[in-house]
């Protein structure tokens, strides 16, 4: 060899694995960080069955609306306002039926 000739000798190559492997490495880590973050946070109160004994809470029936699910009561308790449908509320009918109970009556069997 001669001192004018550089040595280019082929150099090593890397391949497109070389930075899929770290890539697909940390979409797994990230997914399974997310599983177990939502396992964590996922509410289990819809499934919890209430109580009998649990207190009654007081609400203030701010309004009747109509809206696409039907004729809902606008309910009210320290600021928050939550929307019932009537169809849901299944309460004890008063010893002498007052008027216009019939109509509820109609709009119920209407609305199966």
């Amino acid at each position: 060899m001669t001192a004018h000739m550089v040595w280019r000798g082929k150099g090593r190559r890397r391949s497109r694995s070389f930075l899929l492997a770290p890539l697909a490495g940390l979409i797994v880590l990230v997914a399974a960080a997310g599983s177990f973050i939502a396992y964590l946070l996922w509410p289990t109160w819809p499934n919890a069955a209430t109580p009998l004994h649990a207190p009654a809470v007081p609400v203030t029936v701010a309004g009747v609306a109509l809206t696409e699910c039907g004729i809902v009561a606008i309910c009210q308790r320290d600021g928050v306002h939550q929307a019932i449908p009537l169809l849901q509320l299944r309460l004890p009918a008063p010893a002498p039926a007052p008027g216009g109970v019939e109509w509820i009556e109609a709009y119920r069997h209407w609305a199966r």
